[in-house]
């Protein structure tokens, strides 16, 4: 969905803008517009191709895609809730959220980030007053996918919180794109014009104060890098959980969303959380999300534990323990480990699954 939006709908959206400024405005004749007019052809017909693909695997029997949970806010109160949580995460995106966060070097480095976010969001309005006017079509199709990407974002309940920044990540490279493509040369000029008129550009750059500005922010993002790359490396998410359910050979089990992934992969697969679900009715079930039919077939595995994990602020935890006995009964031996509850059983769980 976010391919179609950004990409077909912007596409499709630039093409037609052009094609009617050069038929109404310009004068020409409506059969000179045949580039546009394939370019929003082709865009629509690769949509049409990858639905009719997606369809086709999912009628053999491969993965489907099911459709998208979000819904449009239903109020004004929401709707101004969400252009904070968008505001907050265009500064996450950059790396440059320094809200609320305590007055050390560390949060200095972040600072000297809203500099790139500033030349991002400059860099992109600047292409915003342009469009009308622009011959650059790569300008103008970057700048529309930024506007889409955010006003659906915004519009929408995915903005609800700031851990869904990910629904607009191509705002970033899109609006970094445009800063350099239409500010860069306002700072150092063409080459090609030669070195009077790029040192002319320079003092008025410094004049400005912009070329000092920019020298600081670099010469800050450089050591913060290696301020990064020069401390010790954290352990994986989960990886002490992982490395006890191995330690004590429980190989396969059951748990919600995060730690079945996390447990999965930051084991090298050696320890296999598949996800489960809680139904309305209170039954523990199969997740069909991001998930393989046979990791539940009682026929091909066993699954023993349940882990049970307290979440996060922002991610859901999965403590539904009275709706794990419910299906499972009392299970043989119960561990903590760190902030987890570990329950075992003898018996193959898969066998009792919803």
């Amino acid at each position: 969905m976010l391919v179609l939006y950004i990409g077909v709908l912007s596409l499709a959206g630039v093409c037609a803008v052009n094609a009617a400024r050069a038929v109404v405005a310009e004068r020409k004749p409506l059969a000179s517009q045949w580039y546009p007019a394939a370019l929003a052809a082709a865009a629509a017909a690769g949509a049409a191709a990858a639905v009719l693909a997606l369809h086709a695997i999912h009628a053999r029997g491969g993965f489907y895609m099911p459709e998208p949970a979000a819904q449009i806010v239903g109020s004004g109160t929401a709707l101004l809730h969400n252009l904070g949580i968008a505001g907050q995460g265009l500064l996450l995106l950059g790396g440059a959220d320094f809200l609320g966060l305590p007055v050390t070097a560390s949060a200095g480095f972040i600072v000297l980030h809203v500099v790139g976010v500033g030349l991002a969001a400059w860099g992109t309005g600047l292409a915003a007053l342009r469009f009308l006017r622009d011959r650059d079509l790569a300008a103008q199709l970057l700048v529309t996918s930024v506007a889409v990407n955010l006003a659906i974002y915004v519009l929408s309940t995915k903005s609800a919180v700031v851990t869904q920044t990910r629904e607009i990540a191509p705002v970033l490279p899109f609006a970094a794109a445009l800063a350099g493509r239409l500010l860069g040369p306002r700072l150092r000029g063409p080459s090609l014009l030669g070195p009077r008129l790029l040192a002319g550009r320079l003092k008025a750059a410094m004049r400005f104060g912009l070329a000092p500005v920019l020298a600081v922010a670099g010469a800050g993002y450089l050591a913060g890098l290696v301020r990064e790359i020069s401390q010790p490396p954290a352990p994986a998410q989960n990886s002490a959980l992982a490395s006890w359910l191995e330690a004590r050979h429980l190989r396969t089990g059951l748990s919600g969303y995060w730690e079945s992934n996390i447990v999965t992969l930051t084991s090298g697969d050696l320890v296999q959380v598949r996800t489960v679900n809680v139904s309305a009715r209170g039954r523990i079930t199969p997740s069909v999300l991001e998930a393989k039919a046979h990791w539940y077939d009682p026929g091909r595995g066993a699954a023993t534990f349940v882990v049970f994990s307290p979440g996060v602020p922002g991610y859901r935890g999965f403590t539904q323990e009275g709706a794990v006995l419910a299906a499972f009964g009392r299970p043989a031996r119960t561990y903590h480990v760190g902030a987890y509850t570990v329950l075992v059983w003898h018996g193959n769980l898969l066998r009792k699954l919803g």
